[in-house]
């Protein structure tokens, strides 16, 4: 599948793309970014999703959480997981 946005932020720190594209693969790994036209002469056959002023950035995931809180509330063994 291939992903363009109006921003692609690559994560590396310091780069930004404009206008830009990344395909990812069916395990969910990125296979290439680009700009749209090198990702999509590429890649010919996968579909597109545009999502146009967005912005697309790699590794969001939440890991907010409180693994020390379980352990001091005596009655944490009443929540049921």
């Amino acid at each position: 599948m291939i992903i363009t946005a109006n921003k692609i932020i690559t994560g590396d720190g310091k780069t930004v793309l404009n206008n830009s594209a990344v395909c990812i693969n069916e395990r969910g790994i990125i296979e290439s970014v680009g700009t749209v036209d090198e990702v999509k002469a590429k890649y010919p056959n996968e579909e597109i999703r545009d999502f146009g002023d967005a912005t697309i950035m790699p590794g969001m995931f939440d890991m907010h959480a409180h693994l020390g809180y379980w352990y001091s509330q005596p009655d944490s063994f009443n929540y049921n997981d």
